[in-house]
């Protein structure tokens, strides 16, 4: 792990010819996933001992705290994962909450994932507890799209909008699918401490045209920008360094105007015999048939299901864009 956070202040690249590192660029959290825990070394085969206190596994970890502290000494910010689904629990108690919570803050973590193995389920509690310890920890829920904010509840900084995501494409577009719900026009859900998030990016994992888009539609939503893949393979981090320090896509990311982001228009195709592709033609305003074409801070998805092409999505303002296909 302590490559990972290596890889992500490393200067070694440059972007618009400056040395440039992920951490310069807003990549600031590192998160431990599961397999931490030392399964059935606690009380009836779980990993919490008597005092509800979480047992971590010291083989793998044999120093949580300098862990951490080294990632802080780096100026990188560190989370943790709980209610675990290795080995997960189907019993909880109050005694394992407030056990939990004192080792997020024991170890100085500054964010938790939690997921919807386990029992421990409370979210609201979770919330309440942490927030207690005057520590700030930054809150994701995991809970796979089943439990999700209203206009008044939401104790957590972002949430799943859905199930896990993998290098697939057509799973890629579901998981984008689900935001849309919480992209009213009018006070979306997602918003500014509570963002919808269709899991991790697939980028790198994928071919890098559909990393490309990938990416692109992530920002779009203002997803959190979570990379899935091992930062310390050079050569992947090559093939993927324009796409993810893309300044311009990360300000559209970041950027909050009264809205995350939706999705405007839906154009189905139709069955074609032939191989379709979607076509790109330069807008030229003093054609009479290109009268009101304009294409501004968009993003264009392709949906293929299987080797058709279903549909194009596209992400941006509700503009009168035509795309032709063929």
């Amino acid at each position: 792990m302590e490559g990972q956070v290596d890889a992500l202040v490393s200067r070694n690249r440059t972007v618009d010819g400056v040395p440039t590192s992920l951490l310069d660029l807003g990549y600031v959290d590192i998160g431990l996933d599961d397999n931490w825990q030392d399964c059935g070394a606690g009380v009836n085969g779980s990993f919490h001992n008597a005092k509800g206190q979480p047992i971590i596994n010291l083989k793998r970890f044999p120093n949580m705290t300098s862990y951490v502290q080294y990632g802080h000494n780096k100026r990188v910010r560190m989370g943790w994962y709980q209610n675990n689904c290795i080995c997960a629990e189907h019993h909880t108690s109050l005694k394992k909450y407030h056990g939990d919570v004192n080792a997020i803050v024991g170890y100085k973590f500054d964010g938790v994932k939690l997921d919807n193995c386990g029992a421990s389920k409370n979210l609201t509690l979770w919330a309440e507890l942490l927030n207690k310890t005057g520590r700030p920890v930054l809150i994701e829920n995991c809970h796979w799209g089943l439990t999700v904010p209203t206009e008044t509840w939401c104790p957590f900084n972002f949430f799943r909008s859905s199930g896990d995501i993998s290098p697939n494409w057509d799973r890629i577009i579901a998981n984008l699918q689900t935001t849309k719900k919480f992209q009213q026009k009018k006070n979306p859900l997602s918003r500014p401490g509570c963002w919808a998030y269709p899991d991790m990016l697939e980028v790198g994992n994928i071919p890098q045209i559909e990393s490309r888009s990938h990416f692109g539609a992530w920002c779009i939503v203002s997803s959190p920008l979570t990379l899935g893949f091992d930062m310390t393979d050079n050569t992947k981090m090559d093939e993927v360094w324009d796409i993810i320090t893309n300044k311009e896509a990360i300000a559209v990311n970041q950027a909050w105007q009264g809205h995350p982001g939706y999705q405007a228009k839906v154009y189905p195709t139709k069955p074609n015999p032939n191989n379709m592709v979607v076509n790109a033609i330069k807008c030229n305003t003093s054609s009479p048939s290109q009268v009101g074409w304009s294409f501004k801070n968009g993003a264009v998805v392709v949906d293929n299901k299987g080797s058709q092409l279903s549909a194009i999505h596209w992400f941006g303002p509700e503009l009168d864009v035509p795309i032709s296909s063929r």
